[in-house]
């Protein structure tokens, strides 16, 4: 049997959730999917962890909203305005040029072997967060995690939908101090050490 939710995020904004599925996350997160009921195109996310919750709820078409956590057990809603999102592609020649040296700094085969083919049916993926991350979710680690797991939950269900076979594997989490503003060789450095 399926668990129907209804979430009121603002007076005129009701959604009625019905559970499709729930996963717990090897971080201890749980992770449930959710359909909306009088929406067959929309859906929702929502993670958990210890003491707290985030989540995603999108409409057939295309609102977004977003549920974080605000602090001392607070939760704050928020639509999503995806045409002030940045277009996804950067192309910069900073960009370019970075690409380009990663490409070149790639290990060569040993000679006379055969390079190595990965399928892509997995990724494994690091997260890392600063103290500003934190802080905007109130200050609550769990909080953070929550957010992370409905994010790689989100990015799975994207591929999936599309047809894409790949997955995420959130296999690591950390906090690490540098300045957000820098560019990403201090970013990198910053994760790296």
């Amino acid at each position: 049997t399926s668990t129907d939710v209804s979430i009121q995020l603002f007076d005129d904004t009701l959604f009625v959730l019905r559970e499709q599925s729930r996963q717990i996350t090897a971080q201890g997160a749980t992770t449930i999917r959710y359909t909306l009921y009088n929406d067959p195109q929309g859906g929702a996310v929502f993670s958990a962890t210890q003491d707290s919750w985030v989540g995603t709820i999108t409409t057939g078409d295309h609102r977004v909203y977003r549920v974080m956590p605000a602090g001392g057990g607070l939760h704050r809603a928020e639509e999503l305005d995806h045409s002030k999102f940045p277009d996804c592609a950067d192309h910069s020649p900073d960009s370019l040029a970075l690409a380009d040296s990663i490409t070149s700094a790639a290990p060569a085969s040993p000679a006379g072997s055969a390079p190595q083919i990965d399928s892509g049916t997995q990724i494994n993926v690091m997260v890392v967060y600063t103290p500003s991350v934190l802080s905007s979710l109130g200050g609550n680690p769990s909080a953070v995690q929550s957010l992370i797991a409905t994010a790689i939950s989100e990015t799975n269900s994207g591929y999936s939908t599309s047809g894409v076979n790949t997955a995420l594997n959130l296999v690591h989490t950390a906090q690490v101090s540098y300045d957000e503003a820098a560019r990403f060789e201090a970013a990198l450095d910053a994760a790296t050490g």
